[in-house]
């Protein structure tokens, strides 16, 4: 709690004076009036605590598997986190208000090796700079949902025995192709989610 300022002290005792002749001069029964009054403010504020506490408990109970696009979830405090403007000192990682200071790198002690700056023409489009790098990084969210519809594959499928994990060697890419195989091969990557509606059509 901060200190009190010397030129504060006067006035608050004045008022601490006041205060406490009012009371004085009141009679019991203005005295039993006054702390009824005191009594069911108080009892009032709390409840009014205690519901909006409770509803927003029973509100945000498994929210995130079935978000409501009709409530402002920025409204309820213990939702509403804040900024990632809380730069660690060692890493200059971004972190939030409220995170532990270790928790990006253990204050100092992990040391990632720096990032090759990525590739052309990817380096470009998040530049930030152009008209490309602009349109780009506005819909990424709709490029990166592209990779939903890529699949896993191999040259060498090993199937001796069951084997719920697998082991793959090498670059591992994600590969869509073409909408159709070409003659006398099969469906692979992008091609297997219009295997049925392509048969179906012909």
């Amino acid at each position: 709690m901060p200190p009190i300022r010397r030129s504060n002290l006067g006035r608050i005792t004045r008022n601490a004076t006041n205060q406490a002749n009012y009371r004085s001069n009141q009679s019991p029964q203005e005295r039993d009036d006054r702390n009824e009054r005191e009594r069911i403010r108080i009892s009032q504020t709390r409840e009014v605590r205690t519901r909006n506490s409770t509803n927003n408990r029973a509100n945000l109970n498994r929210a995130a598997f079935s978000y409501d696009v009709s409530i402002d979830y920025s409204n309820y405090q213990c939702v509403v986190i804040g900024s990632m403007n809380s730069v660690c000192s060692y890493c200059k990682a971004l972190k939030y208000k409220n995170e532990a200071n270790g928790l990006c790198c253990a204050n100092g002690k992990v040391k990632l090796i720096p990032l090759d700056p990525p590739p052309e023409p990817l380096y470009s489009l998040v530049s930030g700079i152009g008209t490309d790098s602009i349109h780009f990084l506005t819909n990424i969210q709709q490029y990166n949902n592209c990779f939903q519809m890529t699949s896993f594959g191999a040259t060498n499928v090993v199937r001796e025995s069951f084997m719920p994990t697998f082991k793959m060697q090498g670059q591992i890419y994600h590969r869509s192709g073409s909408l159709l195989p070409v003659s006398d091969s099969n469906y692979k990557f992008l091609q297997i989610y219009f295997y049925v509606q392509f048969n179906t059509r012909n």
